[in-house]
């Protein structure tokens, strides 16, 4: 008997994966993966390698983004990587900037 193995690289095949809850990482292609905790429970990571360190950014629970929005997330930062931009980093400093611009909102309300 074979046993055919489900690949998380369709929109099925991740669904499939997330319901039959076996915890694992399962790669989508280009550096994409979803990592199912148990069933039901998943997320989304972007795997690289910068400086020759493997580094993991994290895209989402696989229940509020879908394969095709962790694929855009995963380009948009291999196209940063491309640029030699470290992607973390780059999300990062967004992140300490949007911060910086509500923190001044709330001064002047």
């Amino acid at each position: 008997m074979s046993t055919k193995q489900i690949k998380a690289d369709t929109a099925r095949g991740a669904a499939a994966l997330l319901k039959d809850g076996k915890p694992g990482q399962h790669a989508a292609g280009a550096g994409l993966y979803l990592k199912v905790s148990a069933p039901g429970l998943g997320s989304w990571f972007f795997r690289y390698k910068i400086d020759g360190k493997t580094r993991r950014m994290g895209l989402g629970a696989a229940d509020t983004v879908t394969l095709a929005e962790a694929r855009t997330a995963a380009l948009e930062q291999r196209a940063l990587l491309s640029k030699g931009i470290e992607p973390m980093d780059h999300r990062d400093a967004l992140l300490r900037q949007q911060s910086a611009v509500l923190a001044t909102f709330d001064s002047v309300a």
